[in-house]
């Protein structure tokens, strides 16, 4: 257990200089649904505020040529990699578990009338596995590419958020019939599976660098 847990405090002592830019990201994304009186667009809000610092980590290694000293850690290359991927993640469910509570909670002080309550939490499910699905394909390509030459991956949301609305819109889908096309429970698991091969992927990568 402590060669997960130690990697996974790396990680996390690493982005301490962006604890100012998560707390202000938290606000961001209790504030603008707030404004948008729209419930339902929450959750992916706040996927999308956290999948933008995935790259964080790489950066301060890019930043400070840590990458050289990855000899001197005492862990392996592949528990670096899982540590990472488990700090990106409990940092998302932290990030979305304060959405998903604390969010109709406000809406519900400050009467604002919310639009798309009705399916809160399956949109919430949702949001998840869009940000497995954007942390799967992201960081294989920053472990491969860097911060620098792999900072393009952070527009891939933006594709996706465009690519989904354009379909739903070409084929007159409301958001009713878009969220039962897209059954969490039937795409969490397979969000999960992505995750576990990109972890896998990542590995490799790592495991053929030289440093």
């Amino acid at each position: 257990m402590k060669a997960i847990i130690n990697p996974v405090k790396y990680n996390l002592f690493l982005v301490k200089p962006y604890w100012k830019q998560y707390l202000l990201l938290v606000g961001f994304a209790l504030g603008f649904p707030l404004l948008m009186k729209d419930l339902g667009v929450a959750p992916f809000y706040s996927a999308f505020l956290i999948f933008m610092t995935v790259s964080y980590t790489f950066s301060i290694e890019e930043k400070n040529n840590g990458m050289r000293f990855i000899g001197m850690v005492p862990f392996k290359r592949s528990q670096l990699v899982i540590g990472r991927y488990l700090m990106n993640l409990m940092l998302f469910l932290i990030f979305w578990l304060i959405v998903m509570l604390i969010e109709p909670i406000l809406f519900d002080l400050l009467n604002v009338t919310a639009k798309n309550h009705e399916n809160f939490w399956q949109s919430g499910l949702l949001a998840l596995v869009y940000y497995l699905i954007l942390a799967s394909f992201s960081l294989p390509g920053f472990y491969k590419y860097g911060a620098i030459k792999g900072r393009w991956m952070i527009y891939i949301p933006l594709v996706l958020i465009v690519l989904l609305v354009f379909i739903a819109q070409f084929f007159n889908w409301d958001s009713a019939k878009l969220e039962a096309l897209l059954n969490p429970m039937v795409l969490l698991p397979a969000g999960v599976l992505l995750l576990i091969l990109s972890l896998l992927v990542s590995i490799r990568i790592m495991d053929q660098k030289e440093f």
